[in-house]
């Protein structure tokens, strides 16, 4: 009998293995989709709240946050898209009409270096402009391409994030019916969740939205060529860590400077120097310190980890994953590794 309940109990794990495995395979084209629902979800969670207040009725409640999502991301990227289409095919010309040889010595004068040195840099910097404007046009075909997938994965975010704020009390329930770790744990997990996901999405996130915005302002004012799309990238760049708006706001001044436009060339700099101190300097930082007891550092480096390793939601997978790590190394410290599950 005991050999028999044995098997049975080898067959079940084997069984429960293969459906964990299964489900990760169905899942896992899907996943960035479900977690973004997840993350949309909780941040408009206390919206979501205040409207149930009103309105007394979960599903309302929850069609509601849809709307103000689509009203905030889906519908202003639907209008701007034929713009920035344009603007990306205007660019593609300018590059290829682009006087590299010019620009090159307007940059450094005749007589500081050789022909040779002209020569050679004309042909890196004339090498480096093809090979970008043909990493553009393939990444721009390549998300045309992808539009009709694009479109099934955001019906994905907003079945994920409908369901997530209707249900998000049960949700929570469930968690915690089937979590290892003592109450305490659990509700010191729940506390670094929100501290690291408030300053990855505001202090990250939102500040670099904020921040390729305001710059991107000044690309307009200064009479940048293709503004809207250094915006974009601009934004892109203010969201990513290490890397900053100044490798968009920097080429642009220069090139405003070689276009016999000093002067705006010299006040966009001084104009995004001061943007990108108040906000990347001051906003930024504040958000990043309310981390609790996890060191800023700690989440910049699992941050940028996070990034290489899991994409964008590495942004909060990284540092979420150090900072349970620490508590496991806290417990472990003063001597009571049972005391997370007890």
């Amino acid at each position: 009998m005991s050999s028999e309940m044995h098997f049975n109990r080898v067959i079940a794990i084997i069984l429960v293995i293969g459906l964990i495995i299964l489900s990760a395979i169905i899942l896992k084209p899907i996943f960035f989709s479900i977690v973004t629902g997840l993350l949309l979800a909780y941040v408009f969670n206390p919206v979501y709240k205040k409207i149930y207040s009103f309105v007394r009725e979960r599903n309302t409640s929850a069609f509601v946050i849809i709307f103000i999502v689509l009203l905030i991301i889906f519908i202003p990227f639907w209008f701007l898209f034929p713009v920035i289409t344009r603007q990306i095919f205007e660019f593609f010309i300018y590059l290829q009409k682009i006087d590299i040889m010019a620009f090159v010595r307007q940059v450094f004068p005749p007589g500081v270096f050789s022909e040779v040195f002209y020569a050679n840099l004309g042909a890196s910097v004339s090498g480096f402009v093809g090979k970008l404007a043909g990493s553009m046009s393939a990444s721009f075909s390549s998300f045309i391409v992808n539009i009709p997938n694009s479109m099934l994965h955001a019906l994905i975010v907003l079945f994920t994030l409908f369901y997530a704020l209707k249900d998000s009390s049960k949700f929570g329930e469930y968690i915690k019916s089937v979590s290892p770790f003592s109450e305490k744990t659990e509700q010191r997990m729940m506390q670094e969740f929100k501290n690291i996901t408030k300053a990855v999405i505001y202090g990250s996130v939102l500040t670099g939205i904020i921040l390729g915005i305001v710059v991107g302002i000044g690309f307009f004012i200064f009479g940048v060529p293709g503004a809207l799309i250094l915006t974009l990238l601009a934004v892109i760049m203010g969201i990513l860590p290490i890397l900053g708006v100044w490798m968009v706001w920097a080429p642009a001044a220069i090139y405003l400077m070689s276009t016999n436009n000093v002067v705006g060339g010299v006040l966009l700099t001084v104009y995004s120097l001061i943007i990108t101190f108040v906000v990347d300097g001051i906003i930024r930082t504040y958000f990043i310190s309310k981390t609790g007891k996890m060191h800023s550092a700690i989440v910049l480096i699992g941050m940028i980890g996070g990034l290489f390793t899991f994409g964008i939601l590495g942004f909060i997978i990284g540092p979420l994953i150090l900072s349970y790590l620490l508590i496991i190394f806290d417990a472990y410290r003063n001597k009571n590794l049972s005391g997370l599950f007890s």
